[in-house]
């Protein structure tokens, strides 16, 4: 099964915007994607 690379973007993650919600977000979707579960579930 071939992985799929997640961008923030796919997420609706703006990392551009500089927030420091975005970042939490991004790392809490670093966080789960890391774990072994499905990408989806982790989506």
């Amino acid at each position: 099964m071939a992985k799929r690379t997640i961008r923030a973007r796919d997420l609706g993650i703006d990392l551009e915007s500089g927030t420091e919600g975005e970042y939490f977000k991004w790392f809490l979707a670093c966080l789960l994607f890391g774990k072994p579960i499905q990408q989806e579930v982790a989506k």
